[in-house]
């Protein structure tokens, strides 16, 4: 026997519809940008001959502060989260030091560079701490671009330890203060795209994020297309979900700055979710292998879990159940480091079903999650997936590298295979299986 497929096709839409249902129930808690929890006493001692060994130009500088040390750390590591993460307790504790000192510019910029390892630090409590700091310090010094940054990021972060309803307002706060400037304010969004997934929640919410001109590869663009696409795909709309997808990649690959570990974590997430919607599994399985050892080493362990859930579900759903039940041993070590309730649940559900099934040697489904078509060879349905995006024959040459020759023989090949005679019915076939999924 195979696995049910209609038990995994929904296994991401009901984890966002637990996500939901427990926002809901969470919606009375307090916990806000202003309203400053309990941080770790802020302390003016600290190891200088392991900071000089960090930075030696403290060196030359006579009996330099705390404070001095910090902003000199943040400024020579900026954006290194493993560092970051290492040292958090020193630097969270100089955050207080400023604090107490009534410098805000210190704080805001310490807080936003720490702002990148707190989803990744033990000390939650710490973390909230600064950022909360980081918040009211821009707000005093009217800086509304930092503001909205670190609002959106803590957002992320209370959403992924279980304050759902709190996180969802900050977050939604963060992109309603300039609404001009919605996009700006996303957090690091090639580090950020999951909790961007998650706290939009469905593809009919995402559809009412508008985005600007196709020919803006800013990172919270890709990041959006990014989050839509993975939103269609899971209600099952694989039209839109390669065009966001394959948009995003595109913008991705066309500019220099894309060589960074969060770059290459984004498109390799953007390559899987392609070779998914293509139905192509091993391909699929690379890329999320890449993707999830990135999300290890620089995104933060929700990211990491919820990379591992997407490949764990779709290799439930294309049989691969050796696979699935490795990836649901690899899930339950990360979300040891998870508060968030919604996920352990669901991970439990899981367990249940994985350890119920059959045994790993079985074939895939007819129909996958994927809607890859048996009868199609993989080019084939590259072909009919970009007809039915709108492209010419012609701009499926340049996107797949062919002649517009080759095109119009796939083209022949697919017409007779599922016995139609025109574009419009080809697309009109391909929608009816999307629609029996």
């Amino acid at each position: 026997a195979l696995l049910p497929p209609g038990r995994f096709h929904t296994m991401a839409a009901d984890l966002h519809r637990n996500l939901a249902m427990y926002r809901e129930r969470t919606a009375t808690d307090d916990t806000s940008t202003t309203a400053l929890i309990v941080a770790p006493p802020a302390t003016d001692h600290f190891d200088r001959a392991h900071l000089v060994r960090l930075l030696p130009e403290l060196a030359q500088i006579t009996a330099p502060d705390l404070l001095t040390c910090a902003l000199a750390f943040v400024a020579h590591y900026p954006r290194d989260v493993l560092l970051l993460e290492q040292e958090w307790d020193w630097l969270a504790a100089t955050v207080g030091v400023a604090w107490q000192r009534g410098d805000l510019v210190a704080v805001v910029r310490l807080a936003t560079a720490l702002a990148f390892a707190a989803g990744r630090v033990a000390n939650y409590a710490s973390a909230v701490a600064v950022l909360q700091r980081g918040i009211v310090a821009s707000q005093r010094l009217q800086d509304r671009a930092t503001q909205a940054r670190l609002m959106n990021c803590l957002g992320c972060l209370l959403n992924t330890h279980g304050a759902y309803a709190a996180g969802w307002r900050v977050w939604r706060g963060s992109l309603q203060l300039d609404p001009s400037q919605m996009l700006a304010a996303l957090w690091e969004p090639c580090l950020s795209f999951v909790h961007i997934a998650d706290l939009i929640g469905t593809w009919g919410t995402a559809q009412h994020f508008t985005l600007p001109a196709a020919d803006d590869a800013t990172e919270s663009v890709i990041a959006l297309r990014l989050a839509k696409g993975y939103l269609a795909r899971v209600a099952g709309d694989l039209v839109q979900a390669w065009n966001h997808l394959s948009t995003a990649l595109q913008l991705l690959s066309q500019h220099a700055w894309n060589s960074s570990p969060p770059h290459h974590l984004v498109r390799a997430v953007i390559q899987s979710e392609l070779a998914r919607i293509r139905g192509e599994y091993q391909q699929s399985r690379s890329h999320a292998q890449q993707a999830i050892s990135l999300a290890s080493l620089y995104a933060d362990p929700y990211t990491h879990a919820t990379l591992v859930v997407d490949a764990m579900l779709y290799a439930c759903w294309m049989g691969h159940v050796a696979d699935a039940r490795a990836q649901l041993a690899q899930l339950q070590a990360a979300t040891v480091r998870i508060a968030a309730p919604h996920l352990q649940h669901a991970c439990a559900q899981w367990e249940a079903a994985l350890m119920g099934a059959a045994r790993p040697a079985l074939t895939p489904p007819t129909v996958p999650h994927s809607n890859a078509v048996p009868c199609l060879s993989a080019r084939e349905r590259e072909v009919l997936q970009l007809v039915a995006a709108g492209l010419s024959n012609q701009d499926i040459a340049r996107q797949m590298v062919v002649t517009t020759a080759t095109v119009k023989k796939h083209l022949e090949h697919i017409y007779n295979k599922i016995g139609s005679h025109s574009r419009t019915a080809a697309v009109a076939w391909l929608q009816g299986k999307h629609a029996n999924i």
